[in-house]
């Protein structure tokens, strides 16, 4: 069992769960994460309560730290094309925000790694932070990128769709 608790536990079904797992792809998956990260969140101790918030906060604080920093740097390094846009800012905004991004000077390309999903959301408020400190993001941009962001974490429906597309099952798309 503890090693199955490393992750997420993908056999651990409520009553509902192979019905949503038959109608949303990864669904049942979606939820266990979401649950996995709520208890590293709130933890049901009370003595433990303390010390572990003051933990996860500083992870998730570092998290949004590391977004923004990521993003400056590669936004540094990557350096700006003819016309003065930085090649960081020609990267997908989803790219930015779901990847930690390294700029490798004498390849001149950029590499990029996924973020852990789930706390993909923490990573995207940095990387927004980040881009509205240089005047690339207004915000009500900023806002919709970090709500798509919790969508794509955290939802079964998943964001950066339109309307009732992202409300369609799996099984109908």
């Amino acid at each position: 069992d503890a090693a199955l608790d490393l992750t997420v536990n993908f056999t651990k079904r409520g009553q509902w769960g192979p019905i949503i797992s038959s109608l949303f792809l990864f669904g049942q998956a979606n939820i266990n994460s979401t649950v996995r990260i709520m208890k590293a969140m709130f933890p049901e101790s009370d003595k433990s309560k303390p010390v572990h918030q003051r933990r996860i906060t500083r992870y998730l604080g570092g998290l949004m730290g590391l977004g923004f920093l990521m993003s400056r740097l590669a936004r540094a390094m990557g350096g700006d094309d003819d016309d003065g846009i930085s090649n960081y800012d020609k990267l997908s905004e989803n790219k930015r925000d779901t990847h930690l991004v390294f700029y490798l000077p004498g390849i001149g390309k950029f590499l990029t790694l996924p973020v852990t999903f789930g706390y993909q959301l923490f990573y995207t408020m940095g990387s927004v932070l980040s881009d509205m400190a240089v005047g690339r993001a207004t915000n009500s941009e900023a806002f919709k990128r970090i709500a798509d962001s919790s969508l794509q974490n955290f939802f079964l429906v998943g964001g950066g769709g339109s309307g009732i597309i992202e409300l369609t099952p799996s099984v109908f798309k």
